[in-house]
């Protein structure tokens, strides 16, 4: 895939903020994306790393290659530690076929582009490995697992801080999959506590100084949500909402001490909060309109018709029909696979615990996702969920097809 899209290729989404973050933080040290401003709206590890990149490689092809090759090795690891993963249920044979839900060419484009995806997937998956150990191990032992989770959360963070909802189910599958007492995760919980304050204090006094603005983890962005009023049917269009009276009108008057008399704003910075509260504003009032206007469509688009679109929505941008309609009609035999898993986990009473986590788990951060913006990019963090289950449902069809052969010899 390297090859084929050849040397300094881009796919001219956020890759080429990212890239831009780097050069700004390698000669200024601003944390920045889309400009040459300080940013709360994304987390410092991307710019950081494309800093560090940027001043080793310089800028120009060999810059964005070097990115390409760092996300192809992280993309690498990350089959292995589902499989991994995988181990704590499922026999080796089973694993491996979990894993090789990576082998899938969306994957390899997905490592070439300098995306937030791949490095947070390695670590997210991290993550859950040790979730997985954690639930396994006690005592002294349980020490290096609670480490490898604290450090591999805190790099998922540096990428993105979706992370911070991977905590609840993390403490659910310990808590009522692994029946560990609150006692029992005391440790881990304070271990990281304690951690992410050695961050987010720094982080937060950075953030207050720039805008001042309490802002412990990120900013985050309302666009996506603005965006995501915009999907499904019978959203209102622009030309029907008055904009003027509900949206800037209540922003100018919020902000009027941001303003010096003539207009210009006193601090070009606090123009990240001006655009960050008028999109939420605009976005709240876009959903109370669509709400008195048709609130069966809102509810629909919201809770069926966003969240279906993006279960076999395939996150592959190259032009290469032929491999999508491959990658899109495996999807859908691997959610037949899924919901074969959790009814033959019922059925035959085996592995029902993990087959429902792994669905329930899924399907919740599909929802959340088309809360916001419904999109494959965001919905495609979440798949190792759904190879796992259906690595789950080739083994329940194995062992039910192998009893009930034995069954058949009994009779003969």
């Amino acid at each position: 895939m390297f090859f084929y899209m050849g040397s300094g290729t881009l796919s001219h989404s956020d890759d080429v903020a990212y890239l831009q973050s780097g050069i700004v933080f390698a000669n200024t040290g601003l944390i920045s994306v889309w400009s040459d401003r300080p940013t709360a709206t994304i987390m410092p590890g991307m710019p950081v790393l494309t800093g560090i990149m940027y001043s080793i490689f310089g800028e120009g092809p060999a810059y964005i290659d070097s990115m390409r090759i760092l996300w192809i090795i992280l993309g690498s690891i990350s089959p292995y530690v589902l499989y991994r993963i995988s181990l704590f249920f499922l026999p080796a044979p089973y694993a491996l076929l979990a894993a090789a839900g990576f082998l899938l060419p969306q994957w390899s484009w997905s490592d070439n582009a300098v995306l937030t995806e791949s490095p947070y997937m390695l670590f997210f998956l991290l993550c859950l490995y040790f979730v997985f150990c954690m639930g396994e191990e006690n005592g002294e032992r349980n020490k290096k697992n609670i480490v490898g989770f604290v450090l591999s959360f805190m790099a998922a963070l540096m990428i993105r801080a979706n992370i911070l909802l991977f905590l609840v189910f993390a403490a659910a599958y310990l808590v009522i999959l692994k029946k560990k007492t609150l006692k029992q995760l005391l440790i881990p919980a304070a271990a990281l506590a304690l951690t992410m304050l050695i961050f987010v204090i720094p982080w937060s006094i950075r953030n207050y100084r720039i805008f001042d603005r309490f802002i412990p983890i990120t900013a985050g962005t309302a666009n996506p949500g603005l965006k995501g009023t915009y999907q499904g049917e019978g959203a209102p269009s622009d030309e029907s909402l008055d904009y003027e009276t509900n949206v800037y009108a209540p922003i100018r008057e919020k902000y009027a001490d941001y303003y010096n008399e003539d207009g210009t704003l006193k601090n070009e910075n606090y123009m990240e909060n001006i655009n960050l509260d008028t999109d939420r504003l605009q976005k709240e009032y876009r959903l109370r309109e669509w709400f008195k206007s048709d609130p069966f469509d809102l509810f629909w688009s919201y809770f069926v018709s966003k969240p279906a679109c993006m279960i076999n929505w395939v996150w592959f941008w190259l032009p290469l029909e032929n491999v999508y309609k491959l990658c899109r009609l495996l999807s859908q035999v691997n959610m037949v696979l899924c919901i074969v898993s959790v009814v033959l986990s019922l059925i035959m009473k085996k592995k029902r615990a993990i087959a429902l986590f792994l669905a329930i788990t899924y399907s919740v951060n599909l929802y959340i996702i088309a809360m916001s913006f419904a999109s494959e990019r965001y919905a495609a963090m979440f798949l190792p969920y759904r190879y796992m289950l259906a690595a789950v449902a080739i083994y329940l069809m194995v062992q039910l097809f192998s009893k009930l052969r034995n069954k058949k010899a009994l009779h003969a």
